[in-house]
């Protein structure tokens, strides 16, 4: 599949200019909602999409170091790719699984888009062609410990009442210290 393709489920073109600006404007600090239709689709986009985005974005990651290969800033301009829409939506997804309330499947889209973003920081050109921000980046390495079960690692606390089997056990016979003088 095409990097053009794999891109359409986010649906970029469509994506309004002002929403994209508002989103860059606010540096990533807050989640905006987009039109409800697209919010709607793009919040329906399962792991298979991003798997495959991912995929397509690695391989041109790795073909980077060709000279023959076209860079992969230029293949998103010739097919007329909103850098600034991408990181934006990229943004949407990973502020969606950092909210508290956010289910599992959003925790999981949010994972994916933080790994896409952080994938193309290391594509050589990200810096020229802006998509490096740095609270988005902050967001995405500790995106992590948002998505991690907020009780897990704690121990669960033990009952401080007696168990059944403790209160029929029997003692132990005290040993008697007998002291018996040897002759010898």
């Amino acid at each position: 599949m095409s990097l053009i393709s794999a891109l359409q489920f986010l649906r970029l073109n469509e994506i309004s200019k002002a929403w994209v600006d508002e989103v860059w404007d606010l540096e990533f600090t807050e989640s905006k909602s987009l039109d409800d239709a697209i919010e709607d689709d793009l919040s329906a986009s399962g792991d298979k999409e991003f798997r495959t985005l991912y995929q397509c974005l690695l391989a041109h990651a790795a073909n980077q170091q060709d000279e023959s290969v076209q860079s992969i800033w230029a293949i998103l301009g010739e097919n007329e790719v909103p850098i600034k829409s991408l990181v934006a939506v990229l943004s949407f997804f990973v502020l969606a699984g950092k909210d508290k309330t956010s289910s599992v499947q959003q925790r999981v889209s949010g994972l994916h888009a933080a790994s896409l973003y952080l994938l193309l920081l290391g594509i050589p050109g990200s810096i020229a062609t802006k998509v490096f921000h740095e609270v988005l980046l902050d967001t995405c390495s500790d995106l992590t410990s948002h998505c991690w079960p907020e009780d897990s690692g704690k121990k669960r606390k033990k009952d401080s009442a007696k168990s059944s089997q403790a209160d029929g056990k029997r003692s132990k016979p005290q040993r008697r210290e007998t002291s018996e003088v040897h002759d010898t």
